[in-house]
């Protein structure tokens, strides 16, 4: 038996991630290859936190994420993300470890939900992120996910970075899957004249782990 390991990284930019009215629309979008880019809106404010890999990283291709939005921001905005990692199955495998790490910045607010989703299959494989009592997605939430007056004064809900990890096994290893991350992030309203920028940026490593059995 021998153990092989796809790893893959994705990281927002517009290259990657669809942007539409909500999280539905953005995967219809993402997987159907008719998607709207994101727009790269970059460092929209200069005190954003920025999220980046080390120079001499020996795993991944040095990449840094891109500040995602839609074309325009608008105070009390609530806008739709997806992006994906692609697996090819392997007919020789026995069994898949699906391991997903994912780390995301967002202005304001932001839910986040993870799916494997197999070729050829209408519905989702499996949901990584959780689930409730009959398997509906119950996202995972950063801040007030309704559009609320922008705070005036720290701690604001974009100085924290948040992070997430998960895994799963799947039966079919044969199988061509997708690893889909689709967001919903929210911009509050304006306080006055206070800048009301918005934006998201994430990373996404994806382990794929076969369980190979060679023949003597």
């Amino acid at each position: 038996m021998s153990i092989s390991i796809i790893r893959d990284r994705i990281v927002s930019s517009p290259s990657t991630t669809v942007v539409a009215i909500d999280r539905s629309t953005a995967i219809s979008g993402l997987l159907n290859m008719t998607g709207t880019p994101a727009t790269d809106v970059g460092r929209s404010f200069f005190a954003w936190p920025g999220l980046d890999s080390y120079s001499n990283d020996n795993y991944f291709t040095p990449v840094t994420p891109a500040f995602v939005w839609g074309d325009t921001v608008i105070p009390g905005e609530r806008l739709g993300f997806a992006a994906s990692s692609q697996l090819t199955g392997n007919p020789s495998a026995s069994s898949l470890s699906i391991i997903v790490f994912l780390t995301v910045f967002c202005d304001n607010a932001h839910d986040v939900v993870i799916q494997l989703l197999q070729e050829g299959k209408p519905f989702p494989a499996v949901t990584i992120t959780p689930v409730d009592g009959f398997n509906v997605p119950l996202p995972l939430i950063d801040g007030t996910m309704t559009p609320m007056n922008e705070p005036v004064a720290p701690p604001f809900n974009w100085q924290t970075l948040r992070f997430y990890s998960g895994t799963v096994d799947v039966e079919d290893s044969t199988s061509n899957y997708s690893a889909v991350v689709s967001f919903e992030g929210q911009n509050y309203l304006n306080q006055g004249s206070a800048p009301n920028p918005a934006g998201l940026a994430f990373v996404m490593d994806t382990y794929f782990i076969f369980e190979v059995f060679e023949e003597n």
